[in-house]
């Protein structure tokens, strides 16, 4: 499962000198309320494709359902 951390955790979770169990408490469930999404291109399924364009929202293609896979 994937960690959602807060923007102003980034620098600890990065410190390479930093103790497991420093980064363990920053490993809590992150609030469903404060989480936003968007459709995003279906180029995020290519392990191949890897850049800043992935996160952009797109437009839903009228007449489709977005799938989450």
């Amino acid at each position: 499962m994937p960690v959602i951390l807060r923007e102003e955790s980034y620098e600890l979770w990065l410190d390479e000198k930093v103790s497991t169990t420093e980064l363990k408490k920053l490993l809590e469930p992150f609030p469903s309320d404060e989480m936003k999404s968007h459709p995003v291109s279906s180029q995020v399924n290519y392990t191949d494709i890897d850049n800043e364009d992935l996160v952009k929202r797109v437009d839903a293609e009228v007449g489709t359902t977005p799938s989450l896979f």
